[in-house]
């Protein structure tokens, strides 16, 4: 069970999506009206495309993730929780600590993605 478990590693991305490949620095590629119909949507034209309604659902370096700032209530017996923002190459960054740490009724509260903490959709997170 998770509440006995003494490491997890937690994932919180939200909408991932690919570059603008084309001249000028890498851009998120842009979500618009699907041939001007307001009730649907679809990724930008690519103009190495023409003609086509929607660019490619192949995503193109560097893919850029939207941060959701949330909170994960943990159901633990642990006397103290450590939680780590982990980097793309799964290294520990700051822990988080004091606010973004609770203890609640039968477990801990973790605010993820806050102000004054590294960002990051990855977390390890360790019970002793």
């Amino acid at each position: 069970p998770i509440e006995d478990s003494r490491r997890l590693l937690l994932s919180t991305p939200g909408y991932v999506i690919g570059s603008r490949v084309g001249p000028g620095p890498p851009r998120p590629l842009r979500l618009v009206h699907y041939e001007g119909d307001p009730a649907w949507w679809t990724i930008e034209p690519d103009p190495a495309y023409p003609g086509k309604p929607s660019g490619s659902r192949r995503a193109e370096p560097p893919v850029w993730m939207e941060r959701v700032e949330s909170y994960v209530t943990l159901r633990s017996r642990a006397r103290r929780l450590a939680v780590y923002p982990l980097d793309g190459a799964g290294t520990r960054l700051n822990p988080l600590e004091g606010r973004f740490v609770e203890r609640v009724d039968e477990g801990y509260r973790i605010h993820l993605q806050a102000g004054g903490q590294d960002f990051s959709p990855w977390y390890e997170i360790v019970a002793e």
